[in-house]
C-alpha cells in the first residue's frame, strides 16, 4: 500500500472492468455499522469530489471500521435520495496512520485509558513507529512511558493486534473467495458466523461454507481449490455425498437413493474412485448422519426419521378400533353414491383421504362431512394462502395455511412450530385441502402435532404435479391402502370445458375447444415465441379480456400467466415478467431501472418463509410504497402489509409464475404459453392438467396447438424414491 503520510487524496483506478474512483483518508466518525455494513465520515480535504467539501460520507462492507485508521476506498459517487451524495465503495485497503497527530488521535479513540497527554508522550518517544511498538513491545512501552503500567500497555497491544487481525481477515477472505461467485451477503454471513476464526476455519475445512445459505458444494469446492485443499479429503467426500442426496431431494423429490446410484453420482461430482466414496458412506452411516435401511437404500438421517415418525402415527390412527357408522339417518339429499360413501367413511376412520378431479363434488362432500361433525372442534387448512382462502369461500368456514395453523415462528434464530408433539393442536377434526402439495417435512410437522383421537381428512387430486419439496405423501398413503374414496364422475350440470378438459387430459384424451365467445377454454395458434409474447402482451395491456369477461376484471389480480420454466427461453417467467413490468407498470419506471428490480405497483411473489414477518413461500402481493431502502407490500390471503428490505429480500416478480409455484391457487383467468421450446421433460400430462385446473372462469392457451396433444400423450412421471409406503406395510 502506498504511504499516505496522513494526507487524504483521490485518484482513479482502472479495475479492468470499469473505472472506479479511489478516495484515501482517515475515518473520523462511524454513523452506522451492522452486519459488516458501514456508513462513515472520512476526512478528505484534498478530494476532487466537489460534493463533499473536505469530508467524504462513504458506505460499504467493512468488518471492523476503526476511527483514526487510514482507508483507501474504491468505488463510485452516488446520489442517495434520502441521504444525499455518498461514496459507495466495493473494495478497501487499510493502514495505520503515520502522521503524528493522526497517531495520537488513533490512540485516544481506540485505546481505553489513553488520553491526549499520554498519547503525546508516546509519539514524543517513539515517533512514526509508535503504533508498531505499542503493538509488538508492550513491556518496553510500560518501561519507557510514565503513567502506563504493564497491564495498560498489554491492553493497548491487544486492541492494536485485534484491529490488525480484522483487516487481515478481510484481505485474506477476499483472496480465498476470489472467483467463487460468493455474494457479499453470504460473505457477511461467513464473517458473522466465524468472526476472527474465519480464515483458519475455512483453511481447515472449506466445506463448512455449505452451512451458509447461498453457498453450495460447487462454490465451496471452488474455494477449496483456491487454497490448495486436498481433493481426496474426507471433508470433501462427505460434503459431496450430502450434496448428491440433498440435490436428489430438492430436484427430484427423493427421500433416499439406491446406494449404487449415490456412489455413481458422487463419482461424477468428485471425480474420485468408488472405494473412497464407499468408505466415507460407511463412516457417515456409522456416525448417524446417514441411514441405510433396508440395505442398499441410503438417505439423510432426518428424512428417514420423518418418514418413520409419519408411518408410526398413521399406523396408530388406522389401527384404532373402527367406529360403527351411527344408526341415525344422515341428510344425504343431493349427494351421489360416491359422496355418501365418503361421508360414511369419515365417521368410521380417524384418517380418511378424499380425492377427485375438478367438478367431481369434493367441496359438497367436505361441507356435508363438516355438518356431520357439527359438535366437534374443527380446523380447516391448506398449504398456501390462496388455497386456504378458496377453501374458506367454498365452505363458509374459517381456514388458514398449515404453517399458520401450527403457528410457525422463529425461536433463538431457528424456525420451529409452536404446536408439536409437546403442544398438540386443540381440535377433534382437521381437514386439509390440496393435500397433493404437502411434502414430507410439512406433513411430519402436521401429524406429530395431532392430539390422540383427532380425525384427519386429506382432500386432494393425485393427477396434479407432486409436491415441490421431497416426498410424495398423498400418493404413498393411497398406495398403502389408507381409507379413501375417489370421486370420479362430474357432478355439475354444465361443467364447461375447463372441467371437461381436465378430465379428458387426466384420462389421456385430446382436449376440446371451440373458441366461441361463450366458452371458457380458448386456444390461440401461434408458431413463434415472439408472436406468443406479443399476444400475451396484447391481452394484458388492452381491453380484449375486459370486453370478454367484463369491466370488473382486474388484469393484474384476476389474470395469471403460467409458464413451465423460471428462466430459460423467451417465454420463461423471467422474460415475461420483465416484459410485463415494463409495459403494465411503465408509469412507475425508476430513473435507474437496471438497479431497481422492483417498482411501485409491481405484482410480486415471496420465495422463502419469513415467519417473523408473517409471510411464507408462495405468498403473492403488490408493492404499494417504495422508500430508498424499503418496499411496502400488501400480501393477499390473508390481507396484511409488510415492510421488506428493498435490496436484500427473497422476492420475485409475479406477473408470470411457474405452475409449481402457483399450485394450490386459483385465478379467474389463466394464460398458458405452449411451445416445443420448453422441451418434453417438463411438458408432461400432469403439468398441463395442473395448469388448466388453476382457472375458474377461463383458460387461454397461446402457442402451438399441435403440442397440446403431444403433452397429453406424455405421462412419464419420474417415480419418487420414498420409504413411507414400505414403512407403512412393515408396521401393518
Amino acid at each position: 500500500m502506498p504511504n499516505t503520510a496522513g494526507i487524504p487524496r483521490s485518484v482513479a483506478l482502472d479495475t479492468g472492468k470499469q473505472s472506479m474512483s479511489a478516495v484515501t483518508g482517515s475515518l473520523k466518525r462511524i454513523i452506522y455499522h451492522r452486519d459488516n455494513f458501514m456508513i462513515g465520515v472520512f476526512s478528505a480535504p484534498d478530494s476532487p469530489l466537489a460534493s463533499f467539501r473536505g469530508e467524504v460520507k462513504a458506505k460499504g462492507n467493512m468488518i471492523a471500521p476503526t476511527v483514526g485508521m487510514i482507508y483507501t476506498l474504491m468505488g463510485e459517487l452516488r446520489d442517495d435520495p434520502k441521504y444525499g451524495p455518498s461514496f459507495v465503495f466495493q473494495e478497501y485497503e487499510a493502514q495505520y496512520p503515520t502522521d503524528l497527530s493522526a497517531i495520537r488521535e488513533y490512540l485516544v479513540e481506540n485505546c481505553k485509558g489513553i488520553g491526549p497527554l499520554t498519547a503525546q508522550k508516546i509519539t514524543d518517544e517513539f515517533g512514526e513507529d509508535s503504533l508498531s511498538i505499542c503493538k509488538d513491545r508492550p513491556g518496553f512501552v510500560a518501561e519507557m512511558i510514565s503513567g502506563i503500567t504493564l497491564d495498560k500497555a498489554t491492553v493497548i497491544s491487544r486492541v492494536l493486534i485485534e484491529n490488525e487481525s480484522n483487516e487481515r481477515v478481510a484481505v485474506e477472505l477476499k483472496k480465498i473467495l476470489s472467483g467463487s461467485r460468493i455474494s457479499k451477503t453470504a460473505r457477511n454471513k461467513i464473517l458473522n458466523k466465524y468472526k476472527h476464526e474465519t480464515v483458519e476455519r475455512i483453511r481447515a475445512n472449506p466445506y463448512e461454507l455449505t452451512q451458509i445459505r447461498g453457498i453450495g458444494f460447487a462454490k465451496a469446492d471452488h474455494v477449496a481449490r483456491n487454497i490448495g485443499f486436498v481433493m481426496t479429503s474426507p471433508f470433501r467426500i462427505e460434503a459431496g455425498i450430502f450434496h448428491v442426496l440433498a440435490e436428489s431431494a430438492s430436484g427430484s423429490g427423493h427421500t433416499y437413493l439406491k446406494k449404487e446410484m449415490l456412489i455413481a453420482q458422487a463419482i461424477d461430482l468428485l471425480t474420485l474412485e468408488d472405494e473412497r466414496i464407499n468408505a466415507q458412506i460407511a463412516k457417515m452411516i456409522q456416525g448417524g448422519s446417514l441411514i441405510e435401511d433396508p440395505p442398499g437404500d441410503v438417505s439423510l438421517s432426518f428424512f428417514f426419521e420423518m418418514e418413520r415418525d409419519i408411518a408410526e402415527r398413521i399406523t396408530q390412527m388406522i389401527s384404532r378400533p373402527e367406529v360403527d357408522t351411527p344408526k341415525q339417518d344422515f341428510d344425504f339429499d343431493g349427494l351421489a353414491d360416491d359422496q355418501i360413501e365418503a361421508v360414511k367413511k369419515t365417521v368410521c376412520h380417524h384418517l380418511f383421504i378424499l380425492t377427485g378431479a375438478p367438478g367431481t363434488g369434493k367441496t359438497t362432500a367436505v361441507k356435508k362431512i363438516l355438518s356431520t361433525f357439527s359438535g366437534v372442534s374443527c380446523a380447516l387448512a391448506a398449504p398456501t394462502g390462496k388455497a386456504a382462502a378458496r377453501l374458506r369461500d367454498l365452505t363458509g368456514r374459517d381456514s388458514t395455511t398449515i404453517h399458520r395453523l401450527l403457528k410457525a415462528q422463529m425461536r433463538d434464530g431457528k424456525f420451529c412450530f409452536e404446536h408439536d408433539q409437546n403442544n398438540p393442536l386443540p381440535y377433534g377434526l382437521i381437514v386439509v385441502d390440496e393435500a397433493s402439495m404437502i411434502d414430507v417435512s410439512l406433513f411430519h410437522s402436521l401429524i406429530v402435532a395431532l392430539r390422540e383421537g383427532t380425525r384427519l381428512i386429506l382432500v386432494g387430486d393425485t393427477n396434479q404435479l407432486p409436491p415441490v419439496g421431497p416426498g410424495n405423501v398423498l400418493r404413498d398413503l393411497l398406495s398403502f391402502g389408507a381409507p379413501s374414496v375417489e370421486l370420479k364422475t362430474i357432478k355439475r350440470q354444465n361443467p364447461g370445458l375447463i372441467v371437461t378438459n381436465c378430465h379428458r387430459i387426466k384420462d389421456g384424451e385430446s382436449a376440446e375447444w371451440t373458441n366461441k365467445k361463450e366458452t371458457d377454454f380458448f386456444v390461440a395458434g401461434m408458431s413463434e415465441p415472439d408472436k406468443i409474447r406479443d399476444m400475451i402482451l396484447s391481452l394484458m395491456t388492452s381491453r380484449r379480456l375486459k370486453n370478454q369477461f367484463g369491466d370488473n376484471l382486474d388484469l393484474l389480480r384476476d389474470v395469471q400467466i403460467l409458464s413451465p420454466v423460471r428462466e430459460k427461453t423467451d417465454l420463461s417467467c423471467k422474460a415475461l415478467n420483465l416484459m410485463l413490468q415494463a409495459t403494465m407498470n411503465a408509469k412507475s419506471k425508476p430513473d435507474n431501472p437496471e438497479k431497481e428490480k422492483f417498482w411501485l405497483g409491481d405484482k410480486v411473489i415471496q420465495l422463502r418463509n419469513y415467519y417473523d414477518k408473517d409471510i411464507v413461500n408462495g405468498d403473492v402481493g403488490y408493492i404499494y410504497k417504495v422508500e430508498p431502502k424499503k418496499l411496502w407490500i400488501r400480501f393477499e390471503n390473508p390481507q396484511r402489509e409488510v415492510c421488506i428490505n428493498k435490496y436484500k429480500n427473497d422476492l420475485d416478480l409475479g406477473y408470470a409464475l411457474t405452475v409449481h409455484k402457483y399450485q394450490g391457487s386459483e385465478c379467474p383467468v389463466v394464460i398458458i404459453p405452449i411451445h416445443r421450446c420448453f422441451g418434453p421433460l417438463i411438458m408432461q400430462r400432469n403439468w398441463l392438467y395442473t395448469a388448466v385446473s388453476r382457472a375458474s372462469r377461463a383458460v387461454i392457451l397461446i402457442g402451438q396447438p399441435g403440442e397440446i396433444e403431444k403433452i397429453i400423450a406424455r405421462n412419464r412421471q419420474v417415480k419418487r424414491l420414498t420409504r413411507l409406503e414400505g414403512m407403512l406395510h412393515e408396521k401393518k
